[in-house]
């Protein structure tokens, strides 16, 4: 309840930040932090997680961890809210593209249908009703918020029911000038 008053607040006030400054941090720790966090979950102990990442590619951006976190673990339980236990699979998987770092969590779960696609971002919208999983309608649309606060961009794919989903969000790339300081790159 706490985080859907704070998701509120963050959509009230129009801020980019709900707790503190940005700082330079590697998108790829920050994803193993998340699936060390779900993997101690006793609902989602029976799914496979994977992380796939550049070797010795930090992906570097310019963010709020705490907000970062919040996307990837919004990201990382819809997808194993979304896999049957025993035979789902969820995989975080990233890289650095055109000045911007990517990442993608893909399933093979439930899949959306294509008309629940166009929707996935608007606040209070959920496809979980009647599924056996409790959803607000608020964790995408928060996502959404973030991922665009911070100057990127989110996309959800799906070939339809059955056939797992792809959610893919885009943050401008922190380059490192001359004197080894970590600034964000132009996009």
């Amino acid at each position: 309840m706490r985080d859907t008053c704070a998701g509120i607040r963050y959509f009230d006030t129009g801020t980019t930040s709900m707790f503190s400054s940005r700082e330079p941090l590697s998108l790829a720790d920050v994803a193993k932090e998340v699936a060390e966090m779900t993997r101690g979950l006793k609902n989602y102990r029976d799914r496979r997680l994977r992380l796939r990442f550049p070797a010795g590619e930090p992906l570097s951006v310019v963010a709020q961890r705490t907000e970062m976190k919040q996307v990837l673990l919004n990201l990382t339980i819809n997808a194993l809210e979304a896999v049957r236990p025993g035979a789902g699979e969820v995989c975080i998987e990233g890289r650095r593209r055109n000045g911007w770092v990517e990442l993608k969590v893909r399933d093979n779960g439930r899949g959306i249908p294509r008309e629940a696609l166009k929707h996935l971002f608007e606040p209070f919208f959920t496809d979980k009703r009647g599924a056996g999983e409790p959803g607000t309608g608020l964790g995408l649309s928060i996502t959404h918020a973030i991922v665009e606060g911070h100057g990127g961009r989110i996309d959800a794919h799906s070939e339809g029911p059955g056939r797992g989903s792809r959610f893919t969000f885009q943050l401008p790339a922190a380059v490192a000038p001359k004197r080894g300081e970590l600034q964000e790159a132009d996009a």
